[in-house]
């Protein structure tokens, strides 16, 4: 990687030192979520104009935002933003996944009446090419950016923290984009041990496996269109491990029917 790598280095280092780093360890995406949501107890209209900035104002009853909402059967939206009864904003949250169109399309399906202004993907990693109206793509270097930690009011503890929060999303962003999710997939586990050693010190390699794996997947079914054919990935042993599985004639491997298949 040369140059790139000594800024992984640098980036690495910065990290380690940064407390949010440990307090996001175990729930990478939860935490991005409920720090949000904490971010709209104090002001939801400057929280709203971080993923929409051209909304000057928004109009009718205050803001609410929730997590984890069930909007359909087995479909969740990791964030809702509400005018009283009436949905305004959906986010989704990717940090470890590349996103899925399939997931997004199901997500809008279910907000079809009311229809809400906006449809946010924020992901770390994964380009806005993947993303398709009604959806809209924020990288998480655009969260850093839009946030403005006086704007929020509160008190200099919270105004430290927002701060503090706007410079780890910051960081996290800058290593990502020297981690391109490429058509390149070099198992950089086994090629470059010296990247999965600083990765690891962040409690990130898995994050980055994730994306790769998840990327690899998304390819594959835009490619080749198999009916029957389901495919998934875990991470195991510091690999990540994808699966491809055939429903057998007369079964479905959706239901935990036979199936045939292969792991690499």
């Amino acid at each position: 990687m040369g140059q790139d790598f000594r800024r992984v280095e640098h980036l690495v280092e910065e990290l380690s030192d940064h407390p949010l780093l440990y307090l996001s360890a175990n729930s990478k995406e939860l935490f991005h979520t409920n720090f949000w949501r904490w971010l709209a107890r104090l002001n939801p209209d400057a929280t709203a104009r971080v993923f929409m900035p051209s909304i000057s104002s928004f109009p009718g009853e205050p803001l609410q935002f929730r997590t984890e909402v069930r909007v359909g059967k087995g479909t969740k939206s990791d964030m809702e933003v509400r005018s009283g009864a009436v949905p305004i904003m959906v986010i989704e949250n990717k940090v470890k996944d590349y996103p899925k169109r399939e997931q997004l399309e199901r997500i809008a399906e279910c907000y079809r009446s009311p229809r809400p202004l906006a449809f946010v993907l924020v992901s770390l990693f994964g380009s806005p090419e993947e993303v398709s109206p009604p959806w809209t793509h924020v990288s998480y270097g655009q969260i850093s950016e839009r946030i403005d930690a006086e704007s929020f009011g509160g008190s200099p503890f919270d105004i430290m923290l927002i701060g503090q929060y706007k410079s780890f999303t910051g960081l996290l962003s800058q290593l990502s984009e020297l981690l391109p999710v490429t058509l390149s997939y070099d198992f950089f586990n086994t090629v470059n041990r010296e990247l999965f050693s600083y990765l690891g010190r962040l409690r990130l390699w898995e994050v980055y496996q994730k994306a790769r794996a998840s990327h690899m997947i998304s390819c594959f079914q835009k490619t080749y269109h198999l009916d029957g054919l389901a495919i998934g990935y875990y991470i195991n042993h510091q690999k990540a491990t994808i699966s491809f599985v055939w429903s057998l004639p007369g079964f479905g491997v959706a239901d935990g029917s036979p199936g045939a298949g292969v792991q690499i």
